[in-house]
């Protein structure tokens, strides 16, 4: 018995010291099993931090495309709305020419007439008729412009004989009483 109490004394601090190792062996085993479920956990979360970076990069990427692209609906809205207003003015410049080339059109038929009707008057009748259409007021100032116009040509053509009459190569005495009867013939009379 001796025996067997020794064997269980011994076996007891063995029991206990194997029991121990069992222990440290499965808290190092907990351990090692709490940190690696921390390494995962911090992995885990490292990978989604950066997935949440890539989606908050990707989300202000497309709110930049979405931004450029309502500025570019902006601008194209813009431009349509002044190539409208374009088309419009367009329009309405159209018809203001053919407006005016239908009254060209009419002024040239009338003008063509009116040829017609001068190419088969006397002289006196066409110079009237081309004056009529103007009015009285410029058929004055025509006859006023044509007498200035007669009564300067005469001055100037006296002038030149009056030059001619006294130059001295030419002063005989026949030939100045010549001269001056021929300047007051030419020379109308004043009333």
């Amino acid at each position: 018995m001796v025996a067997h109490e020794r064997g269980c004394q011994q076996s007891a601090p063995d029991h206990y010291g194997r029991e121990r190792e069992a222990d440290r062996t499965r808290r190092s085993a907990e351990i090692a099993a709490k940190e690696e479920a921390i390494r995962r956990r911090d992995e885990m979360e490292n990978e989604m931090n950066a997935q949440r970076a890539e989606l908050r990069e990707l989300e202000k990427r497309i709110a930049k495309r979405e931004d450029g692209l309502d500025h570019k609906v902006d601008l194209l809205n813009k431009k349509e709305h002044y190539i409208e207003s374009l088309e419009r003015s367009l329009a309405l410049k159209r018809k203001e020419i053919s407006a005016e080339q239908a009254e060209l059109e009419q002024l040239m038929e009338q003008e063509k007439v009116n040829l017609h009707k001068i190419s088969e008057l006397s002289k006196e009748d066409a110079t009237s008729l081309l004056h009529a259409p103007a009015g009285d007021g410029v058929a004055e100032e025509s006859a006023e412009m044509i007498a200035r116009y007669v009564a300067d040509a005469k001055e100037n053509a006296s002038a030149r004989r009056v030059k001619s009459w006294a130059s001295p190569s030419s002063a005989t005495p026949a030939t100045t009483v010549r001269k001056a009867s021929s300047l007051q013939s030419n020379c109308p009379a004043t009333t």
